[in-house]
């Protein structure tokens, strides 16, 4: 079995243009895992940047995210075009629901984000339990 066919897959912040506003992303629920990794992939970004990149966390669904020691990355600016950022999560040390903050300056800035939970304590045997629409395993 490959590695990943033990994982989740969750698009966190669908491609998205953002321009003087904060990115609406998917909360990410952890139950059932114990390591992520976040992958940012920022597209073409504006003069004015991306202000904010953060990770939050909460006990509870859709509400009382807040920050934490290590989830912010640095503002991007428009020398950032297709650079990908990543975090790797001990969730075992972390709130079960995450979130992203991605705050643009005033001009449009393209991001997507995606979230992969491995090391699950059932692994996930379907597509639908992976979180992907389709599989195919080539052999």
């Amino acid at each position: 079995m490959i590695d990943l066919q033990n994982a989740k897959f969750v698009s966190a912040l669908a491609p998205i243009s953002v321009s003087g506003a904060t990115a609406t992303d998917t909360e990410v629920d952890t139950l059932g895992y114990n390591y992520a990794v976040w992958i940012i992939q920022a597209g073409v970004l504006g003069a004015a940047g991306v202000t904010a990149l953060k990770i939050q966390e909460s006990d509870s669904t859709g509400s009382g995210e807040a920050d934490f020691t290590g989830g912010s990355f640095s503002a991007l600016v428009d020398a950032d075009d297709g650079k990908v950022y990543v975090a790797f999560l001990d969730l075992r040390k972390r709130k079960r629901y995450l979130s992203l903050v991605a705050t643009a300056g005033a001009n449009a800035c393209l991001l997507s984000s995606v979230v992969i939970l491995t090391n699950a304590n059932v692994s996930p045997d379907t597509a639908t339990l992976r979180g992907i629409t389709g599989q195919q395993l080539i052999v």
